[in-house]
């Protein structure tokens, strides 16, 4: 069925001089869009890559790529001689027998993806590739070329439906972490409950009385909250820095700065990465040696502590479970032991408030990889109820999150089930199940005979390029994938590329 051979394409450095050979990219092909953001500009020397240029109607099939994509087609939409494509592309021009819209949705159905993910091969680590003998041994369906036109176009009228759908999916995805942030900042501020006509405790006062307590040393003053831009609240709230709300004793801090062991490790550990949304992902810690986790005794975390990722990413945070007493810190993670009147998960969403993630990106400071200093953390204003409304906004907070974490594993079941009605459709169109036969369509017997009458009129074989593709190392062609089952009434024949 190929009106040329299979045609790798070819890579050359990029230009920026303005007689350069516009080259696609991969990207074009995997988004399906060939506009000019996804091309480059090379050097490609223009009679080498003479046969290159592309129609309209050729198929670009991605011969390297990640397991999950290698193999990924699309149908060529630009402008005919506009642009040559690189050397992970195969370029697949058909005969008359088929159009190429029929082939391209062939292409990226299940049982070819599968055959072209389960033929790849690479090196460990690397990227896995299909040659053109995988692709060539793929077998088509050819109805006749008026039930290829049906077929298509009731595929694309489903699959349009089916895409429209999955943009609306991608949107109510991408608003659910803005529903959270939302309900953290209107928990925050007061504006979900305000609260009974209780009175927030002296946190200065408490605070020196603790410290008076178990210390002779002189008391240093925590640091005065940043008022700037702080947003309104209640009058019966209070503010006050964080330091403030926090024990004097195990004050806030880092942790340590090199805490990886190669061997030997026994005391685990917190990192950013184990801080995912607003939990600790405690189940693997990495372990780091006792000798640094005296040196750091003073980051050593307790059940109740609340924890911020201070660099890099500002938006994890979490309280630390009751089964995690003793573990230790890393330097882009902080440390916060509120005082008694401070419930934990009030502070926790406090930190996830609109507020207090702007108010820790302008502080941060860095260049590659930035972060937020002790100080700046230290002073960080926070909006105080008392300590029964704090509890009644978790409670509440909580409540919304569920139903937040619903909706998302909807969404997430409904592109589950995108995914497989689109597999279903693509199915029914090749195997004669989607669009009703007509007994008046030519039968297979003519397509035969019109793909015969254009092989001997091109001398036995496809046509070749301008130019004689490289010669491929003879090797036994991979077994064609499953032929698809054949429809009761079937005209169609199944014939390999």
């Amino acid at each position: 069925m190929l009106r040329e051979p299979l045609r790798n394409g070819h890579s050359a450095r990029i230009t920026t001089e303005p007689d350069g050979i516009r080259t696609l990219s991969l990207t074009a092909v995997t988004l399906n869009d060939f506009s000019e953001k996804y091309t480059k500009v090379t050097c490609a020397d223009p009679e080498r890559v003479d046969d290159l240029w592309l129609k309209p109607g050729d198929i670009l099939i991605q011969r390297s790529n990640t397991p999950d994509l290698v193999g990924t087609s699309a149908l060529y939409k630009g402008r005919e001689n506009w642009a040559i494509y690189p050397d992970l592309l195969i370029r697949l021009r058909l005969n008359s027998c088929i159009t190429p819209e029929f082939a391209a949705l062939m292409l990226s159905s299940k049982t070819v993806r599968d055959y072209f993910k389960a033929h790849a091969k690479g090196l460990a680590g690397s990227m896995p590739k299909i040659d053109q003998s995988t692709i060539a041994s793929v077998k088509m369906p050819v109805p006749p070329l008026a039930e290829q036109h049906r077929i298509v176009e009731t595929l694309e009228n489903h699959l349009s439906r089916l895409d429209a759908a999955s943009l609306s999916l991608v949107h109510a995805q991408a608003l659910i972490p803005l529903q959270r942030r939302s309900l953290h900042t209107t928990a925050t501020e007061g504006r979900l409950r305000t609260g009974t006509g209780d009175v927030v405790p002296d946190f200065l006062k408490q605070r020196r009385r603790f410290w008076e307590s178990v210390q002779v040393k002189k008391y240093k003053e925590p640091t005065a909250p940043n008022l700037d831009q702080i947003p309104q609240f209640p009058t019966n709230w209070a503010v006050y820095s964080l330091e403030a709300l926090t024990d004097p004793i195990r004050l806030i801090r880092y942790g340590i700065l090199m805490p990886k062991v190669k061997h030997g490790g026994t005391v685990p550990y917190v990192e950013v990465k184990d801080l995912k949304g607003c939990s600790l992902h405690e189940k693997k810690l990495h372990l780091t040696s006792k000798d640094l986790d005296e040196q750091f005794a003073g980051a050593r975390i307790q059940p109740g502590d609340v924890l911020l990722a201070v660099r890099g990413s500002y938006d994890r945070s979490a309280v630390v479970p009751s089964g995690l007493k003793g573990a230790n810190l890393s330097r882009d993670v902080a440390r916060i032991a509120p005082l008694p009147g401070i419930d934990p998960e009030y502070l926790q969403l406090y930190l996830q408030s609109s507020f207090t993630q702007r108010y820790l990106k302008e502080h941060a400071r860095g260049v590659a990889v930035k972060g937020v200093n002790i100080g700046s953390i230290r002073a960080l204003p926070v909006s105080v109820p008392p300590l029964a409304t704090q509890k009644q906004i978790v409670e509440e907070v909580q409540q919304q999150i569920t139903a937040i974490e619903a909706a998302a594993r909807a969404v997430e079941r409904s592109h589950a089930r995108r995914a497989a009605l689109r597999g279903a459709l693509l199915n029914r169109a090749f195997t004669g199940q989607l669009v009703p036969q007509d007994a008046s369509d030519e039968p297979a017997s003519f397509v035969l005979d019109r793909i015969r009458a254009e092989r001997e009129a091109q001398g036995g074989k496809a046509k070749r390029g301008t130019r004689r593709p490289r010669k491929a190392a003879e090797a036994a062609p991979p077994p064609a994938p499953a032929s698809t089952p054949a429809p009761t009434n079937a005209v169609q024949q199944e014939l390999p590329l």
